[in-house]
């Protein structure tokens, strides 16, 4: 799914100017949950976004979508998502920017403005929402080349509105994909943060094939983890959660304790993982493999057992954006 195909219509909600000064941050959700994981899991269906308790109860429709920030600011989250603002990047697609949403709706906020870089894939918070990133084409030194690039967030003091910093460079591949139209695309795609933001776990497609990397951001060494994509890091920093061939799977930063969490089958395929904020558990999307194509939300342990589908009393698919 490409990123621009997330609910863009929270753009109409009032576009506000960057405020700065103190971060408001709350804690995590409490752990438990009825051994379930505990928080809350946020997903899409039927283009709306919704909410549910861990064991798939509570399901409620919220006013905004799109990845929830990780702590409540003003008692709320804050959703990243995209609007389309007008232009056109060197390879003629339009131009979207990456705004920020407050849970009500009434507050939305452009983080970026830069026609030279075309954001791709879905921007990620850092674990402490003191920024996000994002995979993008850059066309600022003349030829593109593919950059995953990391902006500042400072929260006013009430948490009703957020201002961005610079779009800092933290990885470069100098080669781009080209379609056939000529339309150019990133070669690094979906990623996430070690807690600590010391590192980044993300998704290489420079040689044709999709690989797992991880980058430690001061001095840039690379390890090569795994055949996959969509990752996403723990909260304790021991295990990334991936989407492998076999499904989703997990294994360790170094590369270490490979485990098939949801295997692939006849009844469809697993990906897009997180991690509940307990880390017992993963939630993740099942695609099913026969038309009419359905999805559903699912919810397994961090072993692999206790595989649960939590929206199949739904009538459109869904598809997770994050457990908090």
């Amino acid at each position: 799914m490409r990123a621009r195909q997330v609910m863009f219509w929270l753009a109409a909600a009032a576009v506000v100017g960057g405020l700065s000064a103190g971060v408001a941050i709350a804690g995590k959700p409490p752990a438990g949950g009825g051994g379930t994981g505990g928080g809350t899991i946020y997903f899409q269906h039927s283009g709306s976004f919704w909410k549910m308790n861990s064991d798939g109860s509570g399901k409620t429709q919220l006013a905004a979508g799109g990845e929830p920030s990780h702590q409540l600011h003003g008692g709320q989250r804050w959703f990243l998502g995209f609007a389309e603002v007008g232009g056109t990047h060197p390879d003629g697609s339009a131009v979207w920017e990456i705004v920020a949403v407050g849970e009500d709706a009434q507050v939305t906020v452009q983080l970026t403005s830069d026609a030279n870089l075309k954001f791709e894939g879905f921007p990620r918070w850092g674990k402490d929402d003191s920024f996000f990133s994002a995979s993008c084409v850059d066309w600022s030194g003349g030829s593109p080349v593919s950059r995953l690039v990391q902006v500042a967030l400072t929260f006013d003091g009430s948490g009703g509105s957020v201002a961005a910093g610079t779009p800092a460079a933290v990885l470069t591949n100098s080669q781009v994909q080209t379609g056939g139209n000529g339309e150019v695309f990133s070669t690094i795609l979906n990623h996430d943060w070690s807690p600590d933001a010391g590192k980044v776990v993300w998704t290489d497609r420079s040689s044709g094939s999709v690989v797992l990397r991880v980058t430690t951001v001061a001095g840039g060494a690379t390890t090569t983890l795994a055949a996959g994509g969509w990752p996403a890091w723990s909260n304790d920093g021991a295990t990334i959660a991936y989407n492998g061939p076999n499904g989703v799977e997990s294994i360790t930063p170094a590369g270490a304790n490979h485990k098939t969490l949801v295997r692939n089958g006849k009844s469809g395929s697993y990906g897009r993982p997180d991690w509940s904020p307990t880390d017992s558990h993963v939630v993740y999307w099942r695609s099913g493999s026969t038309f009419p194509y359905t999805s559903d939300v699912g919810r397994v342990t961090s072993g692999g057992s206790d595989k649960t589908e939590l929206t199949t009393d739904v009538s459109a698919p869904a598809i997770p954006f994050g457990w908090r």
